[in-house]
């Protein structure tokens, strides 16, 4: 499904050329679709920290505009999937630019303004992870994990991973 149609708070950047099939979001899992993808599923139960992850799929010459993350508690991780060669898939975040590249990570703090592209003729395909920042103090730690335990709770984010579950199944 469109990522915009699962999480309409993203709708504003989440454009009708990028899709998302949601396994993880914020903490709440999605069934359906980690039953159909169960070696991505047993490899996600070894991902310490994990918070949200999905198929994050760019279609051919899209690009989404400039956006922020809505919170620094976690780091996002880029694993490509499928990506096309010749360099024509890319992010940048701030002033650094970096193409994916099959099986390799990309690790960023999605606070900082970023943007992606697809220019090539195929669809560009990467694991989507968000996992807890690491933090240097205890107490840093226990305040980011009740606020990411707040955030699992709130009804956009449990609305959002029961659609992703929904739009998947259909």
């Amino acid at each position: 499904p469109l990522f915009g149609d699962v999480e309409p708070g993203q709708a504003r950047f989440a454009t009708d050329r990028w899709r998302a099939m949601l396994l993880w979001f914020w903490g709440q899992p999605s069934p359906a679709n980690l039953a159909k993808c169960p070696i991505t599923s047993d490899a996600l139960a070894n991902v310490e920290g994990l918070r949200t992850a999905f198929h994050s799929t760019l279609e051919p010459h899209a690009s989404l505009p400039w956006h922020i993350g809505p919170y620094a508690g976690v780091l996002r991780v880029h694993l490509g999937v499928d990506v096309p060669e010749g360099g024509h898939c890319g992010i940048q975040v701030g002033r650094q630019r970096r193409q994916w590249t099959n099986a390799g990570l990309l690790v960023f703090d999605d606070t900082y303004p970023h943007t992606a592209w697809n220019r090539s003729e195929d669809e560009r395909v990467v694991l989507f992870i968000d996992i807890v920042r690491p933090m240097p103090y205890r107490w840093q730690r226990r305040l980011n994990a009740a606020v990411l335990a707040r955030l699992a709770r709130t009804e956009r984010i449990r609305g959002a991973a029961r659609r992703g579950d929904e739009m998947t199944r259909r």
